[in-house]
């Protein structure tokens, strides 16, 4: 894991009359006690989390389908670290922004599972 934390989350009002410009709401991204990142939570990040989440649960769907249990569990455990790895890196936070706002709120250990209750949270966007 590359450290990446995200602590809080925020709604921003900049008083616009339109509220469909004004109301925003942001995840916001630690390394340390230092904010790196402050994600918008929209209809864009929505895409890009899908579109990631999707890439990352073909991977496993093909390791569900190994004849052998026992090569599924030696499988799962070294995806579940390199999709570890992938949803701490800095650089992939526009992607993994809705999986740590599932992720944040469920408090569930499983990246498989979190990524099967993000696809969930994508259908009532």
């Amino acid at each position: 894991m590359h450290g990446l934390l995200l602590r809080n989350w925020r709604f921003y009002d900049n008083s616009d009359d339109d509220y469909r410009k004004s109301a925003r709401i942001f995840n916001t991204f630690f390394y340390g006690d230092t904010e790196i990142s402050n994600v918008p939570i929209n209809l864009s990040s929505l895409w890009e989390s899908n579109a990631f989440i999707d890439e990352c649960l073909v991977h496993y769907e093909y390791i569900y389908n190994l004849d052998s249990e026992y090569d599924q569990k030696i499988e799962m455990k070294r995806l579940d670290k390199i999709i570890g790895n992938w949803m701490f890196d800095s650089e992939l936070i526009n992607y993994t922004n809705v999986y740590h706002l599932v992720k944040r709120t469920i408090h569930y250990a499983s990246t498989y599972t979190m990524m099967r209750f993000t696809q969930v949270f994508r259908r009532y966007h």
